[in-house]
């Protein structure tokens, strides 16, 4: 379960790539943003808006976050994937 205040809705952290590396459904709780559509978007787990916390989090709080396991590619952004993009990036600077 992740609580993000108004500030964050938009900073999808490297945190969510750690999680979804593990296949752990997110159940995010949190106003309307770039981080409830990543979720959404890409079948990972459940946005649940503060208003709507009382009636809609007991639904998920027995675990049962639906996702969709090998939806969304965690690995382009594995160390080594982001590490090699970056290095390219770098020696194109160079040319």
């Amino acid at each position: 379960m992740v609580f993000f205040p108004y500030a964050d809705k938009d900073l999808i952290s490297t945190k969510f790539f750690e999680i979804i590396y593990t296949q752990t459904p997110i159940l995010y709780v949190g106003e309307e943003g770039d981080v409830g559509r990543f979720i959404r978007e890409n079948h990972l787990g459940v946005h649940v808006l503060p208003e709507n916390m009382d009636r809609d989090l007991p639904k998920y709080l027995n675990g049962n976050v639906p996702a969709e396991r090998g939806y969304f590619d965690v690995e382009q952004y594995t160390f080594s994937n982001v590490t090699d993009k970056f290095l390219v990036a770098v020696k194109g600077l160079r040319n």
